[in-house]
């Protein structure tokens, strides 16, 4: 090899190996450059799971219903976690304040009171209260539950807060409960003449009691209101989070899917004829308020809330 050729050979030799380092080193600082793999945020959702079909729970601990299968498709459709945690009413209210959770979802009424603490979602489900009493109770209107009836309510939830304008917050004809579930069965024992609550959750204790007879009874005086998922006062990014993911169910029809899963005729009916005591959860027995006698209360006898339904 003659000595020109020899030094063109290093020369090419040399460029080749320099331009194969000034890739690499492009291409590791690219590598560097890109972004980390976007963090899935995770938020903890607090729920009472006393008031199905939104929120109960299945023999193995397990919280379901409309408003699980709801935000477990928001999360799918917005790209974040929910930790669901079975909360009792009356501190569930206080778990956002106190940091314990990042969003409440418990079959919520938005109220203007409610407002000046938390922060709403957009509504996503649209109730009133409804009556409910027994066949030989002499009550067809709003108005017999002025005449010494005695009315059963949830402490705290929008159906205690109307009858409370209506007789009277101190009216000792109204009875106050921790739940649904509780409220129903003291209206099962004769130890109230009717409860006032939330119309979907009613028609679904009454659907799934036949044996009950129980009577449901509208009435014009109350007004219409709406679920919402309550955040942090101020707390903007959940809050958007949310109604986009709220947004996309809606739109992609997976809302309408889980509505039908629970409220459609076909689905009522099915709830029914499965309310067999091997397939419901078993319900504490309810405390009676202290000015009430106690009243035995046989397991077999309790009110049936909705089994699990198949997809």
């Amino acid at each position: 090899m003659n000595l020109k050729h020899f030094f063109a050979t290093c020369l090419v030799g040399f460029a080749l190996t320099a331009c194969n380092n000034s890739s690499t080193s492009t291409s590791n600082e690219a590598a560097a450059q890109l972004p980390d793999a976007k963090e899935v945020k995770t938020l903890r959702v607090a729920s009472n799971a006393e008031f199905a079909p939104f929120e109960y729970t299945q023999e193995n601990g397990d919280v379901v219903g409309f408003d699980i299968d709801l935000i477990n498709a928001m999360a799918d459709a917005g790209d974040f976690k929910v930790e669901i945690k079975n909360t009792p009413w009356d501190g569930i209210f206080a778990t956002l304040n106190s940091g314990d959770s990042d969003v409440l979802l418990s079959a919520i009424t938005i109220t203007d009171e409610r407002k000046l603490a938390m922060d709403f979602t957009n509504p996503y489900f649209e109730i009133h209260q409804l009556i409910m009493t027994t066949e030989n109770s002499g009550i067809q209107s709003l108005d017999d539950l002025k005449n010494n009836k005695k009315v059963g309510v949830v402490t705290g939830q929008t159906g205690d807060l109307a009858i409370s304008e209506i007789l009277g917050a101190t009216n000792d004809k109204i009875s106050r409960y921790d739940s649904v579930i509780l409220a129903v069965k003291a209206l099962q024992n004769g130890a109230v003449d009717a409860i006032v609550s939330d119309s979907a959750t009613v028609k679904t204790y009454s659907e799934n009691n036949p044996d009950n007879k129980f009577v449901l009874i509208e009435s014009d005086q109350f007004q219409r209101e709406d679920y919402g998922m309550a955040v942090r006062k101020g707390d903007a990014e959940t809050l958007q989070m949310l109604n986009n993911a709220l947004d996309k169910v809606r739109s992609n029809g997976k809302y309408d899917e889980i509505f039908n899963k629970y409220f459609s005729q076909d689905a009522l009916t099915s709830q029914t004829t499965q309310a067999t005591p091997e397939n419901n959860v078993p319900l504490e027995a309810p405390v009676p308020p202290a000015d009430e006698p106690e009243i035995p209360i046989p397991e077999s006898e309790m009110p049936a809330p909705p089994p699990p339904i198949a997809n």
